[in-house]
């Protein structure tokens, strides 16, 4: 008898994690073998369980080591053997991007039916990319390939100042940045203050305008 598929599931809703397992155990040859609410934990479940595909979100703030993109490469250099399948709110056309740079094939809109979550462990297991409709129509076939950086205004931000970005406007301050991501406050700052030059942000209240239109905060990403 073929051993089944095992999975993780991390996500800091609860509900969500109870939703994906019970869609999960309810079809013939996956195991759900372990559940995580931020990312501290999902590492911790990789270190003593064999896994096959991690689910996971995107967004999930608490973790000492950081979520997002900081998580997804660190996923892809430690278990170069584990899929991964990203489910999340996300609809920013430079955030996803930046999630299928970093390696991740699959991601999966929680807007999508739930049945595209199966359809997305199925393509993590043929080594396939798979973006749900949602996720699909709205960042990648309707828009050109090259559109002009002034329409999608994340885009002009590299990697590393996008991250500091979105994690101060979860709440943490610049000081718990640069312990979280091991650099200096002088760095963090830097980052962190030329992103906004790059944005035409002067203030702090237009920042976290910006980050509620365009979906940095942890709680609307999902």
């Amino acid at each position: 008898m073929q051993a089944p598929i095992q999975l993780v599931i991390a996500d800091d809703h609860p509900g969500v994690v109870a939703a994906v397992r019970h869609l999960v155990s309810a079809v013939n040859g996956f195991e759900v073998v372990g559940e995580a609410s931020n990312a501290d934990e999902l590492l911790a479940v990789l270190s003593r369980v064999r896994c096959d595909i991690a689910i996971t979100d995107y967004a999930m703030p608490g973790s000492r080591y950081g979520d997002g993109i900081i998580l997804l490469e660190f996923l892809v250099r430690r278990h170069p053997d584990l899929r991964v399948m990203v489910l999340t709110m996300l609809e920013t056309r430079a955030l996803m991007s930046n999630i299928l740079r970093a390696g991740i094939k699959v991601i999966v809109s929680k807007a999508d039916e739930p049945q595209h979550i199966l359809e997305g462990m199925q393509a993590a297991m043929n080594d396939r990319i798979y973006l749900s409709p949602q996720l699909d129509a709205k960042l990648i076939r309707r828009v050109p390939e090259r559109e002009p950086s002034e329409n999608d205004p994340i885009a002009k931000l590299g990697k590393r100042e996008l991250e500091v970005l979105r994690m101060y406007v979860t709440g943490k301050t610049v000081s718990a940045i640069a312990v979280q991501l091991n650099r200096s406050v002088k760095t963090i700052s830097a980052q962190k203050q030329m992103a906004m030059r790059k944005l035409k942000l002067e203030t702090e209240a237009a920042l976290f305008d910006f980050a509620v239109r365009h979906g940095l905060l942890g709680s609307g990403e999902g």
